[in-house]
């Protein structure tokens, strides 16, 4: 599995502006420090729904356009099966055709709309292919809600990066932050900077997807001890 890290610490502006204040404060007044830690790894997604944008480019009758936009939604369950729910989004669009001198020929296109909900696991790699066969375009939306286990996987990973941190702003401040106020775990599904380099953050084929794991510790560091 390829994890990729990445890490980050937020400080008071004053801090930043000039480091050599901390050492003049006095006991008992209060400032703090936050060290993040981040670690972006493959995660098992615990929901999946596709999201499927179909268009019929062929001009047909109006009367026939409609009745091929309301075969679709079937032809797309016949596809999918038991492995998820087909429902429509919003209202189904058809525009005139023109032909090739520009004109409005009586004839009309489409385009329609669907969400299937709750795919199964073990599907998505066969739907993936059946859903581009079928003339629509598919979106994959992966939810993940359980990642206690990667933390724990990554906790001293994201442990290192943290103490690694600590060590040089112990250095800047000539202060031990030893006294924690505050920590916080979260995760979410990587849509951001990586996006364009490794494409959709979920990966059908194998069912995952790149999911961010942040460790957030606050130390205080105003009544810390002299380094």
């Amino acid at each position: 599995m390829r994890t990729l890290v990445r890490s980050l610490a937020v400080v008071s502006l004053w801090t930043m502006l000039a480091p050599s204040a901390a050492a003049a404060m006095t006991a008992g007044e209060y400032a703090s420090i936050t060290l993040d830690a981040n670690v972006l790894v493959g995660a098992t997604p615990d929901m999946i729904n596709a999201s499927l944008s179909c268009s019929f480019n062929e001009p047909l009758s109006r009367a026939a356009m409609r009745t091929a936009i309301m075969a679709k939604q079937r032809d797309l369950q016949t596809i999918i099966g038991t492995a998820g729910t087909v429902r429509k989004i919003g209202t189904a669009s058809i525009y005139d055709h023109y032909n090739t001198l520009g004109e409005i020929d009586g004839m009309f296109t489409g385009s329609v709309n669907y969400v299937i909900h709750n795919v199964k696991p073990e599907a998505t790699a066969s739907l993936d292919q059946k859903l581009d066969d079928s003339g629509c375009s598919t979106t994959w939306d992966a939810r993940v809600f359980r990642f206690g286990h990667l933390i724990r996987e990554h906790k001293t990973e994201l442990m290192e990066q943290i103490e690694e941190k600590k060590s040089v702003f112990e250095d800047m401040l000539g202060l031990k932050l030893e006294k924690v106020t505050g920590m916080n775990v979260y995760g979410v599904i990587d849509t951001g900077s990586n996006y364009s380099y490794y494409g959709n953050p979920y990966d059908p084929l194998s069912n995952t997807v790149l999911f961010l794991l942040t460790l957030s510790i606050t130390y205080d560091f105003g009544t810390g001890e002299k380094k």
